[in-house]
């Protein structure tokens, strides 16, 4: 693959968005369960902004995770393979923004 402008945009947004996911996860004080429990309410309470500051970052992170496959398949989706290659990166992508639209959801209403 050659290296240009294409490629390194791609590369560091698949860096930049698993980074985000793992700085957002992994240095959150307090990680929810399936379920909101009346604990999980204690434990975010005592330090609430950087939980949501975590959780924001995290929210993100599957974002620019859909933009950097979408870049990918930007570049690779060539004639003879594009049947394969465009709608399972669609269905990633879209089920990339599903998980993103769901944990703001539940982010906002729990």
């Amino acid at each position: 693959m050659k290296k240009d402008i294409e490629t390194k945009f791609t590369a560091y947004f698949f860096i930049a968005s698993a980074l985000m996911l793992w700085i957002g996860w992994f240095l959150s004080p307090h990680n929810i369960g399936e379920y909101i429990v009346s604990s999980d309410f204690e434990s975010i309470g005592e330090n609430i902004w950087f939980w949501i500051w975590m959780f924001r970052i995290h929210i993100f992170g599957w974002v620019t995770m859909a933009i950097a496959i979408f870049a990918l398949v930007s570049i690779t989706a060539q004639k003879p393979n594009r049947v394969i290659l465009v709608p399972g990166a669609g269905m990633t992508i879209v089920g990339t923004f599903t998980i993103a639209i769901a944990m703001a959801f539940y982010y906002n209403f729990g």
